[in-house]
């Protein structure tokens, strides 16, 4: 299998684009997306810190709760699928993501977030968005869980797989009130994050979606499955920010490249190890920076 990984940061074109829009200066975001690979065995996961609200001073939050959680459940999964790993089957999926949860919920409660405690606004929960792949016996074991995604594509760059929507349109049109858009902007977040995030009605069903935060709820969301690999199948575990990408064949094209595959460390965080596609992304982050100049992670792996 070759693997490689990258992450890259916010753009400044996109840093400059919020500025205009909310009237400030293009203040640098700190880190929120991480991601981990194993170094037993092919396992692969990826987290995205949501976006905080900035503080009363209209500062963004530096460091960023939500970062820190995204890697401590990255950790954690790692940990834990490498002990699962010998004996992995589907329903370990689950367990597996419980104890990255656990984590997660750990870390809130550490810092005096919980759902007791939070006001859904400027003090509310940590949370992250991820996806998850582990790979066996030419069997992708894989998860996804809000806008983090999974997508397969085949020796001749088709998209075979890829894991579903955040919130279908559906769902939303069933739970949401009809006078939705009517409700002021910030009220509509703080009903959101309280009743929708991870939410459970009276009779037991899922009506909202579903992120990493520590709450049991949370693995009610989790999309899951196993997928039957081929040989040079590309399998992409991502975040939302690379989601528009691999929309583009140009960028499969790349991916598939041996000469980009020696480029990239392993374990890269570092945007330099993608200077040979990065002229492509500079290319389309000027075209479009809230396309495609969102801090973004992508694995790759071609089996």
């Amino acid at each position: 299998m070759n693997l490689f990984s990258v992450y890259m940061p916010i753009s400044n074109e996109l840093l400059k684009t919020i500025a205009l829009r909310d009237g400030g200066k293009a203040v640098p975001r700190p880190k929120e997306d991480f991601f981990l690979t194993s170094n037993k065995y092919p396992i692969y996961v990826v987290a995205d810190g949501v976006t905080l609200i900035p503080n009363e001073r209209g500062n963004y939050p530096n460091p960023s709760g939500a970062g820190a959680i995204a890697k401590i459940f990255c950790e954690s999964v790692i940990s834990a699928a490498e002990k699962a790993y010998e004996n992995f089957s589907e329903i370990a999926l689950v367990d597996v993501f419980r104890e990255g949860n656990q984590a997660a919920y750990e870390y809130n409660a550490s810092e005096g977030r919980t759902k007791e405690t939070v006001d859904y606004w400027q003090h509310d929960l940590f949370a992250a968005t991820t996806a998850f792949g582990l790979i066996k016996e030419n069997k992708l074991y894989w998860w996804s869980l809000c806008d983090a995604g999974v997508s397969i594509f085949n020796d001749r760059d088709e998209r075979t797989f890829t894991s579903p929507p955040c919130w279908s349109e559906k769902s939303r049109k069933k739970n949401l009130p009809q006078d939705w858009e009517k409700v002021p902007l910030i009220e509509r977040k703080k009903i959101l994050w309280q009743k929708y995030r991870n939410g459970v009605n009276e009779q037991g069903e899922v009506i909202g979606y579903g992120v990493v935060t520590g709450e049991e709820t949370a693995e009610r969301y989790l999309n899951r499955g196993t997928v039957e690999l081929t040989e040079d199948d590309l399998v992409t575990i991502y975040t939302d920010g690379y989601e528009n990408y691999l929309n583009l064949a140009e960028f499969i094209s790349s991916l598939r490249n041996s000469n980009n595959l020696d480029t990239f460390d392993k374990l890269s965080v570092n945007p330099e190890q993608s200077r040979r596609i990065d002229p492509f992304e500079k290319e389309k982050i000027a075209e479009s920076p809230e396309k495609f100049g969102q801090e973004r992670t992508l694995i790759a792996v071609i089996v």
